[in-house]
């Protein structure tokens, strides 16, 4: 069995964290740091928290970005939709 090559993974969706970076609304850094926030509000037991509202939670971005990360997942459904 061989290494999977990056292209084999384009049908999977990007990750909010991902998007976010890409379309400057943060650092990886500032990404991680909410990744490792959602990782300590689930070993609390707490609610899961989608990273999008962790990051709103930590001001790393603000509503009007969550909405456009949001948005890119509406305009890629529907641009698969199209194939």
């Amino acid at each position: 069995m061989g290494t999977k090559k990056p292209d084999e993974f384009t049908h999977l969706p990007e990750r909010f964290g991902e998007i976010a970076v890409r379309l400057g609304f943060c650092t990886p850094k500032d990404r991680d740091q909410a990744l490792i926030e959602q990782e300590r509000i689930d070993q609390a037991g707490k609610s899961h928290m989608l990273l999008g509202l962790v990051m709103l939670k930590m001001a790393t971005i603000d509503n009007a970005q969550l909405i456009a990360v949001l948005k890119h997942y509406e305009d890629r459904e529907s641009e698969a939709s199209e194939l």
